[in-house]
């Protein structure tokens, strides 16, 4: 028949379950033994009392701390999934979607840079996620070219109020801090 007995490491943390032999002699660095391990935060074996005890008191202003940090980075992961993913814009008469991934944030920049010193360049073929490759005139990639920049800026000032907001001290609970949504 097997037992399970909990591996802990030299600190008395709880490290894996392990299932032996009841035959076996159990290692030294694990024990048998689960009373009091529920309603602990951090459960930690004292090797002296032969118990197990907190091993971590609560601190709610770190808990805080953690929850908004975490908060601001799911945030921040989502405001670039979604100026990544691509904009829309209506610069040729109807909307079409646009690639905006970073090899396409560069090329915008190297294309507008290009129709910017040169006016030999009347015509700028570029990606449409939607429709293949389209025709624009320098009037449209223009326009393409703002309606790119003001998705991702649009984007990032949300994303900078979030977290303005979340870094506030009025935000004083986790419920508050997990009720940014992006």
């Amino acid at each position: 028949m097997l037992i399970k007995v909990m591996r802990i490491d030299q600190d008395g943390y709880f490290v894996e379950d392990i299932l032996l032999d009841e035959e076996l002699e159990i290692p030294k660095d694990c024990i048998d033994v689960e009373d009091g391990l529920v309603g602990k935060y951090l459960p930690k074996w004292d090797f002296i009392e032969l118990k197990w005890v907190e091993g971590k008191v609560f601190d709610p202003e770190v808990e805080l701390k953690n929850a908004k940090d975490a908060k601001i980075s799911e945030l921040n992961t989502l405001c670039n999934q979604t100026i990544l993913g691509g904009f829309v814009s209506n610069c040729l008469g109807e909307n079409h979607t646009y690639k905006f991934d970073e090899e396409y944030q560069r090329n915008f920049g190297l294309a507008i840079g290009a129709i910017s010193i040169s006016s030999d360049i009347i015509e700028i073929p570029w990606p449409t996620v939607d429709s293949g490759i389209l025709v624009h005139n320098r009037e449209n990639f223009i326009q393409l070219y703002l309606d790119g920049k003001a998705f991702m800026e649009s984007n990032l000032y949300r994303y900078f109020g979030m977290k303005a907001q979340i870094l506030d001290n009025s935000v004083n609970s986790i419920e508050l801090v997990n009720s940014f949504v992006w």
